[in-house]
């Protein structure tokens, strides 16, 4: 018998400038500017309009038993050989809060808030938008491997609880108040050779929760809420029925929304990583969620079905991190008026990718702008890049199939042949790679040479399968749109995989999705000005530009995806005795 230890612990910051960037403003800053791009160049050093800081952490710790086993006396081959069964309990807790302030200067020096104000007199000193997140979670893991000598192999089982507290200070006085407790269940196959480790894990997770409005204004809007936090929740039920008297009292308290949501998936993943030190984590994976909402302030229940597919990189070198997210998601919904009984379906799909970089210059934003480029095909994407110290950078980038697109889709497919369809994505390749001699280096190679003509014809078979996968996940979509809406959305993220595979696949679900595609793209970080553009494909299929300032309109509803990231290791009866744990985050 001998111990089996867990220990991990994260922690990050960011700065983003709020300062919105218009094409009539000009560039003040003496910095070296990038003018190869075919669009606008971002502003450096304007910070008129204040900014928003995040701080978040987290510490998870667990100590349980193994049992070893190995080969008595053995000697050869044989006393290489190791292998374990291990119990292991774990408890911990994550932050994340989020603060404006006026000047970098101020966000410079302003921490992070670590825990939830109990006292409504304690929220008197934050500022309009202030909010804090808390989770804190406990599960077992049980784990069992055997390798030989620095090669492993084995499975693991988490069982977790979840309870999760978000405040936010709305207005000058009033607090929004969210709660939810969840469970997670998941079970991971893995193998790793000294520091990389590749795993298969499934889970289901499933949550409930509700949220409050509360008038700050007011002594029993104030008790409300530390009721609430406390625990004692029957108080804001029972005062959130009480209707005002007249159009002018305004309620103490007021029940917002009531959730439940349930998600299955499974993610592939391939880690680096030296513990505590660096991680490097590339995963795919798809991800079905069912969730009901009862939203009381429009007396709506909403019921959405989500079909996700996910493809990401993330990295940490210490407190420093990097994502780069590709993901497809598509719904079908309904929601029905609690008076009227009016009942409205619809469905819709999103083309996401995000980009965040804590300590970024003008090189990574230009590659993390070029990576979705490269994906896109979309060169007007590119736009100019402060050759210096950036902070942080963010982007991101959605095209948004409305009802009407999404019928255009599905309707393509049963029109066409799987062979036609196809060839709406492979027709493109012959003058890329011909006409326009690779421009986006796709046969390119990390030592600069470029890979043989095969490469074309690889190129040709991945974009056909992919194609393929659109094809027949749109045929799906037809047959199940008004049966089976769990069904509908699956189909749907697995026409999003294919459709992510590269700028073949995704000009032909564009093309074929026509007029009415909205695209948003949104460039931030610490000392740029937030750049942001947002247009409508017109019936010609052009762009025609909607907005020139932020825009947070957002879709009607949010998925609650869980995105898996090794978050530590599990040291076992040797370096090889390693278990990826898989910690689910909400993003």
């Amino acid at each position: 018998m001998k111990p089996l230890f867990h220990l991990s612990f994260d922690y990050g910051q960011y700065i983003v400038n709020l300062t919105p960037h218009f094409r009539n403003v000009q560039p003040s800053s003496i910095v070296k500017y990038d003018y190869r791009p075919t669009s606008d160049t971002l502003i450096y050093g304007d910070y008129r309009d204040g900014f928003q800081k995040t701080v978040y952490g987290a510490i998870e710790v667990g100590l349980g038993a193994q049992v070893r086993f190995w080969f008595d006396n053995a000697t050869g081959l044989r006393q290489h050989f190791w292998g374990y069964v291990g119990v292991l309990p774990i408890m911990g807790k994550e932050t994340e809060s989020v603060r404006y302030v006026s000047t970098l200067d101020k966000a410079r020096n302003m921490g992070g808030r670590w825990s939830v104000p109990k006292d409504a007199a304690d929220l008197d000193t934050w500022d309009p938008g202030d909010s804090i997140t808390y989770i804190g979670h406990g599960g077992i893991i049980f784990s069992a491997g055997a390798g030989f000598g620095p090669v492993g192999a084995g499975v693991a089982k988490l069982a977790n609880g979840t309870w999760e507290t978000y405040v936010e200070k709305v207005g000058s006085d009033r607090a929004y108040v969210k709660m939810s407790k969840g469970k997670l269940n998941s079970f991971s196959m893995f193998t790793n050779v000294s520091i990389l480790t590749l795993s298969l894990s499934e889970f289901r997770s499933s949550d409930d929760g509700f949220s409050f409005l509360f008038d700050l204004t007011t002594d029993t809007g104030r008790k409300a809420y530390e009721d609430v936090i406390r625990g004692n929740v029957l108080a804001s039920e029972t005062l959130s029925a009480d209707k005002p008297r007249n159009l002018v009292e305004r309620a103490p308290v007021v029940k917002v929304e009531t959730f439940r949501s349930v998600a299955t998936g499974r993610v592939v993943s391939k880690s680096l990583a030296l513990p505590i030190i660096w991680d490097k984590t590339y995963s795919k994976g798809k991800i079905n969620s069912y969730t009901t909402s009862e939203m009381h302030l429009d007396r709506n229940t909403a019921v959405v079905h989500y079909g996700i597919y996910s493809d990401s990189e993330d990295s940490r070198f210490w407190f420093k991190h990097k994502e780069k997210d590709f993901m497809f998601y598509g719904a079908k919904y309904s929601v029905q008026n609690w008076d009227s009984k009016a009942r409205m379906e619809s469905m819709f799909g999103t083309y996401s990718y995000a980009f965040k970089h804590e300590s970024s210059n003008g090189k990574r934003l230009r590659s993390g702008i070029y990576a979705l480029v490269k994906k896109t095909g979309l060169d007007s994407l590119m736009v100019g890049v402060p050759d210096a110290d950036l902070g942080y950078t963010g982007i991101e980038f959605n095209v948004n199939f409305s009802d009407e697109n999404t019928m255009r889709l599905m309707r393509a497919a049963q029109t066409m042949s799987q062979d036609a369809f196809i060839d709406k994505s492979t027709d493109q390749i012959y003058s890329y790679f011909n006409e326009r001699n690779d421009p986006y280096d796709l046969c390119l190679m990390d030592g600069g040479a470029r890979l043989p003509g095969s490469c074309v014809n690889v190129t040709t078979k991945k974009t056909a399968e992919a194609a393929s996968k659109m094809y027949y996940a749109l045929k799906t979509m037809y047959k199940t749109m008004n049966s089976d809406p769990k069904a509908f959305a699956a189909a749907y993220g697995s026409f999003g995989e294919g459709m992510a595979e590269n700028l073949f696949t995704f000009r032909a679900a564009m093309a074929i999705a026509g007029a009415g595609t909205t695209i948003d793209y949104l460039v931030e970080g610490t000392h740029i000005n937030m750049y942001f553009r947002e247009w409508m494909v017109n019936g010609s299929g052009r762009w025609v530009p909607a907005v020139q300032s932020p825009n947070y309109k957002g879709l009607p509803f949010q998925p609650a995806t869980r995105h898996s990231k090794v978050r530590g290791m599990i040291i076992g009866n040797s370096d090889a005795g390693k278990i990826p744990h898989m910690m689910p985050v909400t993003f």
